[in-house]
């Protein structure tokens, strides 16, 4: 499988297609598993990138070291030789794509984000009570019980009760080791995104499912606001993992954004 070896750490990959590169980046208790209804079919069209972030899927996070998401996801960008790429996130990996081009602007062609969380803006008051006993868990080592909270958070329940994908959901969010990765978090290198971006220049699509949370609609506002090349497009009867919910319309209109065609 490939790898790149980071410290002692590891940071698993997997690379398909020709052309210009797009990095797909994962969300919160995720993996790269949940690109499985667009990579193939991104990769009939270009070069397309999934990683497992350090703690997630099959990569590797050491205790103790010292590391940052944008510092990682650059390193992707060095091995595999890429000078310039898109990005695309969901949710928290939008956050680490608006935060990585804040500081490499030049390495960015453009910003697909998805669900988006975003480094300075607004707090997300929705889940403080099932945020709070699930950290409680995690410091209780609870494993069971944190598996059982992840399935009940309210990003995932509308993508859990789809018949289509919680079955894949079910299976990345058991596999994810809460435990390690809230105890060794990354270095937060960006705090203020949100008060940036005005200085983010690069053609932005920022995609939003009809039924996800009021906080990622006040957020998904905020960036298409604040981005001036930017559009907002909004997905019916989707929730926040809008791209396994919806992966037919959610393909069809990131190819139509990066082909460059008008009517998204």
């Amino acid at each position: 499988m490939p790898y790149i070896h980071i410290d002692n750490s590891s940071l698993y990959y997997q690379k398909c297609g020709l052309g210009n590169p797009l990095v797909l980046i994962h969300g919160s208790c995720l993996s790269s598993k949940m690109w499985e209804d667009s990579y193939d079919i991104i990769a009939h069209h270009r070069q397309v990138v999934a990683y497992d972030q350090r703690g997630y899927g099959k990569s590797i996070l050491m205790p103790g070291e010292n590391y940052s998401q944008e510092n990682d996801l650059h390193m992707i960008y060095e091995n595999l030789k890429f000078n310039k790429a898109d990005l695309l996130g969901l949710s928290s990996g939008a956050q680490i794509a608006v935060d990585f081009y804040l500081q490499f602007p030049n390495k960015v062609n453009s910003l697909i984000l998805v669900s988006p969380a975003l480094s300075g803006g607004p707090i997300n008051n929705e889940t403080t009570e099932i945020d709070n006993k699930t950290l409680k868990s995690i410091n209780e080592k609870k494993c069971r019980e944190t598996v059982q909270l992840n399935y009940q958070h309210p990003v995932f329940a509308s993508a859990i009760n789809n018949i289509r994908c919680n079955s894949l959901l079910r299976e990345i969010i058991k596999n994810h080791d809460s435990e390690i990765v809230t105890a060794n978090p990354p270095k937060r290198l960006r705090s203020n995104s949100a008060s940036r971006l005005a200085e983010i220049k690069t053609p932005s699509l920022i995609l939003l499912g009809e039924n996800d949370l009021t906080h990622f609609h006040q957020i998904s506002r905020l960036l298409n606001a604040g981005i001036e090349n930017s559009i907002l497009k909004t997905i019916p009867e989707a929730g926040h993992m809008l791209n396994m919910e919806k992966p037919d319309i959610f393909n069809d209109i990131l190819l139509s954004f990066l082909q460059g065609e008008g009517n998204i």
